[in-house]
């Protein structure tokens, strides 16, 4: 798969999972612990996040 798409695909899942948060003050607390992670860092957690939101997708899908 081509590394652009993944990426991709990646943040509009991280989105989507971000848009459905109620936004609290701690919120802002996240973001600047994100905001001190190194690339390296952040796309370790980014593919992480990915990888269990499509794991959680995928269980909730094989119970129905």
């Amino acid at each position: 798969m081509d590394s652009r798409l993944t990426v991709r695909i990646q943040y509009d899942e991280l989105r989507k999972f971000l848009d459905s948060l109620p936004p609290p003050n701690e919120h802002l607390v996240t973001r600047a612990k994100l905001a001190r992670l190194t690339t390296l860092q952040f796309q370790e957690l980014r593919t992480d996040v990915f990888d269990d939101a499509l794991r959680r997708r995928t269980n909730t899908v094989e119970n129905e």
